[in-house]
């Protein structure tokens, strides 16, 4: 059925273009992706003579593939256990602990590993080992490290870059609920599982540290459980609450000794002892897996011996065949955490010290020949684990920043994620040592960037036409290495479809959806996760979740597409049967505009279904905004049924209805709906307003092509708006080309005006030409598009094309070769990191330097005006500051006046304006103002921006001047303010005095006041002392925000914040921010209220909630400001690579400069490196030209 009769919305600027790549503006999904078949994991296939590593199930965090080498290959004789551990976890009611006890081997572990991989269905796993086997997972430093990392994904949250002790335990303790709460919004239960709680050494090893059994959760919620296994009767640490649910006798469970597990342990002890008395070979495989941490196959074991590899396989199959257990890619470690402990004692410090200098001469002799093909996986893999569990920050050094060895790794698994959880890991431990040198923060945090900015340019599309083929473990892979939360969760949620489209596994599907869920809270902006949560919510309502997939539009309430969904959710309930679903979900709605869609969907289900009596009741009934539409459905039924008389009737209640031509689009969509197109032509026809009419027009087009008229349509395209010709030109040449068409549909495409839709239209051209065995034409048709990026999304379309008319190697062949030709660094990008250094070196008093990273940065540009709201229409922004401040003020304006998005041009003209006022550049800023003025435009943006430039710059008088001759009083009120505030800042506290005295006087005359007007006065009259006003302006501004009350609620608890700030009550402006539910918003101002610590000399409170700010770029900035204004050298440092770590190499360079300015050459290395590194225009072209298969 259809669902629901999904309308047009009109969507804010910038997101429409996103919505198009999967949602057509009649409510169709665009893309129409269909079935390609091929043999197998396409990965599998372009990876030389390793390629296991892309066989492994996709699972989102690295410590699941520590789950992997723990588990056995098979579970012997435990189905009784499995199916009452299933029951604990999905029970409806009873205990929330269980603690399930053994002896030593028992098989406990082996038990607690199976089931985490293999829980039952809505079930989460949160797992942690504690083991020494793999890494030194052993205490509760390792525990917090992996757990958090797990909680963060689920509830969607980015961790703090630097965490101390305390408050990695603080983030630890909340996020379990909000993880819990997150899973339960999704239907899903979180189950912590911790194993071998009695085998953790950090309680006695390390003084005032938590247990791991004290940082599990005390109280539980929303149906939580936490599974605990370990030894018979432990004694518990002295910090686990009495009434702790861990000190309840009732939770224990006794496991049965498993007969299996016995009879290899009394071997593998025997064995242990015979290895190391006969010395020889077998001593040496002991001591070298034992000093790996595990991970070693046969043959790294036969290299690093010199050994014949078929003795040494002999070796461990039998004579050690206890000892030693098999994982999977036929790895080898001890069979038990027992044996691992009694080697490492047995072998001694010493002796393990000799091993591992063997492991690291292999490492050396591989890194020397470049780590070839070849490469052993342990080096890869394993090495990194053993030297981070050594705490060897050397070794780990040249590891992180081996560019050749990461090369390596992203040809194995096709992504980047293993190489940045390297880079990470050694940066944490650096922070850590208060010697280290900030060079190496800055090489580690460059090389970060690197990693993450060049699958910056991956085409869009490329990971799901990966999926499409076969090839999921690629696909995911290149998916979770894109930096950018929004791609990376819109690839994603692509590909959970393709997997769904398949038939593969559907529980892996519903993963990838939740994952492309996480994404959606990481974006930068808000506007762009409720895109996210719009795309998933496409692929659950596919998936059959149709109460997950209404959560998803309900979270995006606010954003244009988001009653849409939320109505095609109820439709899919209804069409699949689950009424009660449905009306349960009417009666939930968010809002107004959901619930009455909603209602809609119900009614035009109810006549599908031939219930005409029934849908006739609930349109009369529905809410004004949808009754029309209703009405409609219901008549045009009532027509078809032979009852022209009700039919009538109806139709007049809905035109009564239809008094603006808003209520009469209403009727022209119903009738298209319903398939009365003439009638729909006449309404639409019969509206006045041009807007709804064009509309109107639109909508009547989009259904003809629809319905395969595409003669009619393609004669209503002169009839349409420039938008409606762009929307249906582009539907209607994709179908065309779909039926063999290609002229004319290649003819229609090339004449769409909008620069999105006309690629889309020709990518999809490209991929049905491939289909249908014109690759070359489509090979030219792709060259033939502006723009390296553009062609590239046209080659990946030629390769899905090809792979569906059965040419899979070949598409394979070609997908590789754009991978590696887009793997670069995102122009854009490169450009927004050149323009941020440049301003930190102008700000440092390297003003030629900074000149030298922006010479040619316009070239970084596309060739075409950018569309708003794009990483270049960001990147355009902070060119034009940092030419501003170079003072290449006519660049900057040349720059704008070639590439700025129409509906952004008047913003960056007063970022403008406002940045040359503060650098010196008075006249410049000034002829700009001139330039811009517009008849009774009054106290334009423009010229506020200039008198904040001055004030910015510290040029008091003029700034001054310029706010007393602002003819708003509001305005000049609000630049006073901001003088007041500046001046006390500089020092010019009698001066700042002077000036609040002038604005008392102007608040007398203001009828209205603005809230930000009120935070700068406060904050003077707080910092002088003029506790009288402070009250005064405080009651005003509080009642002003109950006057506003109708506002959303964080806008008010976000007042609020601010005004306790300005006050200098922190401790109430924390407490504040912790009622946000807007990470952004909370982490904004936690950010303002960092600043203000850090300004008022509490630098030590102000350096810990810097750290705990969870959006990085908020948490780099805030650093950064606690770095520049502390005079303590060591907190300067630690703020400092806290902010590397946070936002990268190029926002924390104000602080790096300032405590290691012979950083400057690094920095112009690195600027050159990026901008050299800049993909050519002609490589995809190239691409296109060697790759495309001939017809023959």
């Amino acid at each position: 059925m259809t669902l629901g009769g999904l309308d047009t919305t009109i969507v804010p600027a910038g997101v429409t273009v996103r919505l198009s790549a999967f949602w057509h503006h009649d409510g169709m999904h665009t893309r129409g992706r269909q079935s390609v078949t091929a043999g197998g994991d396409i990965g599998v296939a372009v990876t030389g003579d390793h390629n296991q590593l892309l066989l492994a199930p996709a699972v989102r965090s690295a410590y699941w593939e520590q789950v992997h080498r723990i588990a056995p290959l098979e579970l012997v004789d435990r189905a009784d256990e499995l199916s009452d551990l299933a029951d604990f976890c999905t029970a409806d009611s009873g205990p929330a602990y269980t603690w399930w006890r053994a002896g030593a081997w028992a098989g406990k572990t082996a038990l607690m590993a199976w089931f985490a991989l293999h829980p039952p269905p809505g079930v989460r796993i949160v797992p942690f080992f504690v083991t020494a086997r793999l890494g030194a997972q052993n205490d509760a430093t390792a525990y917090v490290d992996v757990v958090l990392e797990q909680l963060a994904e689920i509830a969607g949250e980015g961790l703090p870059a630097y965490l101390t002790q305390s408050t990695r335990d603080a983030h630890l303790l909340r996020l379990y609920g909000e993880a819990t709460r997150a899973c339960a919004a999704r239907g899903e239960r979180l189950v912590l599982l911790v194993d071998g709680l009695d085998e953790d050494r950090g309680v006695t090893t390390r003084s005032g540290t938590h247990s791991i059994a004290g940082l599990l959760p005390a109280r539980t919620e929303a149906g939580m459980r936490v599974m605990v296994a370990g030894r018979l009767n432990p004694p518990l640490p002295v910090d686990v609450p009495d009434d702790h649910p861990l000190r309840d006798p009732g939770i224990v469970r006794l496991l049965r000794q498993s007969p299996h597990a016995q009879a290899i342990r009394a071997e593998a002890e025997k064995e242990l002892k015979q290895l190391i008395e006969d010395g020889g070979l077998e001593y040496d495989l002991l001591a070298l897996v034992t000093a790996a941490g595990g991970g070693l196959t046969a043959e790294d074991l036969a290299e690093l011996t010199r050994a014949v590899p078929y003795r040494v396989r002999d070796v461990l199959r039998t004579r050690a065949g206890r000892t030693f257990a098999v994982r999977v890619d036929d790895v080898y470690l001890l069979g038990h955490e027992e044996l691992q402990a009694q080697a490492e004692d047995m072998l001694s410090a010493a002796e393990l010290s000799r091993y591992r200098q063997k492991l690291y001469a292999w490492a050396d002799e591989w890194a020397a020949r470049g780590w070839p093909d070849g490469t052993p996986h342990y080096l890869l893999r394993g090495y990194f684990r053993m030297l981070w569990a050594d705490g060897d920050l050397d070794r780990m050094l040249r590891c992180a920043l081996d560019e050749a060895r990461h090369d390596r790794m992203l040809l194995l698994t096709g992504g980047d994620v293993a190489a940045v959880n390297e880079v990470r890991a050694t940066e944490e431990l650096l922070a850590e040592r208060e010697t280290a040198s900030l060079l190496d923060a800055l090489r580690l945090a460059v090389h970060r960037d690197r990693l993450g900015d060049r699958n910056a340019g991956l085409p869009e599309a490329l990971p799901a036409t990966w999926a499409a083929m076969g090839g999921a473990s690629r696909a995911l892979a290149l998916a979770r290495s894109l930096p950018d939360a929004y791609r990376r969760g819109m690839e994603l949620a692509s590909i959970a479809e393709e997997l769904l489209d398949r038939g593969d596994d559907h529980g892996q599907a519903l993963e990838v959806c939740a994952e492309a869920e996480d994404c959606a809270a990481r974006c930068d902006e808000r506007t762009l996760g409720d895109v996210v949560r719009l795309r998933v919510s496409l692929t659950l309502l596919k998936a059959g979740q149709y109460e997950r997939a209404a959560g998803l539009a309900r979270d995006a309430v606010g954003s244009g597409e988001a009653s849409r969904l939320y109505a095609a959710a109820v439709a899919a309930c209804m069409a699949d049967g689950r009424r009660e679903q449905a009306e349960q979900l009417v009666r939930d709605a968010p809002d107004e505009a959901c619930g009455g869609r909603a209602l809609a969907a119900v009614v035009s289900a109810l006549v599908e279904d031939g219930l005409l009596e029934e849908a006739e009741r609930v349109a009369r009934t529905a809410p004004r905004p949808v009754r029309c539409r209703s009405l409609v459905v219901a008549a045009v039924a009532r027509a078809r049924s032979g009852d022209r008389r009700r039919a009538d009737a109806l139709m007049e209640q809905a035109k009564r209805l239809t008094r603006t031509g808003g209520r009469r689009i209403d009727v022209v969509q119903a009738l298209v709906l319903s398939g009365d197109m003439v009638r729909a032509q006449v309404v639409g026809e019969a509206i006045n307003v041009r807007v709804m009419r064009d509309k109107a027009r639109e909508i009547v087009a989009l259904r003809l092509v629809r319905d395969g008229d595409h003669d009619r349509a393609e004669a209503r395209l002169v009839s349409l708006s420039e938008e409606g010709f762009a929307a249906v030109s582009r539907n209607l040449a994709e179908a065309l080309a779909r039926q063999g068409e290609f002229d004319r549909a290649e003819e229609l495409a090339r004449g769409i005006p909008e620069d999105e839709q006309r690629v889309d239209a020709v990518c999809q051209i490209v991929g049905c030409m491939a289909e249908a065995g014109s690759q070359d034409r489509a090979a030219e048709v792709a060259r033939s598009l502006n723009g390296a990026e553009a062609q590239a999304r046209a080659l990946v379309q030629l390769a899905a094309g090809l792979s569906r008319a059965g040419r899979s190697p070949a598409a394979e062949k070609l997908l590789l070769e754009i991978e590696s030709s887009t793997r670069v660094p995102s122009a854009p990008l490169a450009a927004q990191k050149l323009s941020q250094a440049a301003v930190a070196l102008c700000e440092a008093g390297a003003g030629e330097t900074a000149r030298r990273l922006v010479d040619g940065i316009e070239d970084l540009f596309p060739p075409t005006r950018m569309t708003a709201l794009t990483a270049e229409a960001a990147a355009l922004r902070h060119a034009v500051t940092a030419l501003a401040c170079v003072r290449e003020v006519e660049r900057a304006q040349s720059l704008l006046a070639r590439h700025a998005p129409p509906e952004e041009t008047a913003e960056l003209r007063v970022a403008l304006i406002r940045r040359c006022a503060a650098v010196g550049e008075v006249e410049s800023a000034r002829r700009l103002v001139r330039a811009s003025a517009l008849p009774d435009r009054g106290d334009s943006p423009e010229r506020i921006a200039f008198v904040r430039g001055l004030t910015d710059g510290g040029r008091w008088s003029p700034a001054l001047a310029e706010a007393r001759g602002l003819s708003d009083l509001n305005s000049e009120y609000r630049e006073l303010s901001r003088i007041a505030w500046g001046l006390y800042k500089a020092g010019q506290h009698d001066r700042a005095r002077a000036v609040i005295n002038e604005v008392l006087q102007r608040t007398r005359r203001l009828w209205t006041f603005n809230d930000a007007n009120d935070i700068f006065l406060l904050k003077t009259l707080s910092a002088v002392g003029r506790r009288d006003a402070v009250m005064e302006l405080t009651v005003r501004s509080r009642v002003m925000a109950r006057y506003r009350s109708r506002r959303p609620q964080n806008q008010k608890v976000n007042h609020e914040a601010q005004l306790m700030v300005a006050l200098g009550d922190f401790d109430a402006a924390v407490a504040h921010t912790e009622l946000l539910s807007d990470p952004h918003e909370r982490a904004r101002i936690q950010e303002e209220i960092t600043t203000a610590l850090a300004d008022a000399g509490t630098l030590d409170r102000a350096e810990h909630l810097a750290q705990s700010i969870g959006v990085p770029s908020s948490a780099a900035r805030a650093c950064v400001h606690v770095a520049l204004v502390t005079t303590d050298a060591g907190q300067a440092r630690r703020m400092t690579t806290v902010a590397l770590r946070a936002g990268g190499w190029a926002p924390a360079l104000p602080g790096l400069l300032k405590l290691a300015p012979e950083a400057v050459p690094l920095v112009v290395e690195t600027a050159e490196a990026m901008r050299a590194a800049c993909l050519p225009g002609h490589q995809v072209a190239t691409a296109a030209r060697t790759s495309a298969p001939s017809a023959s």
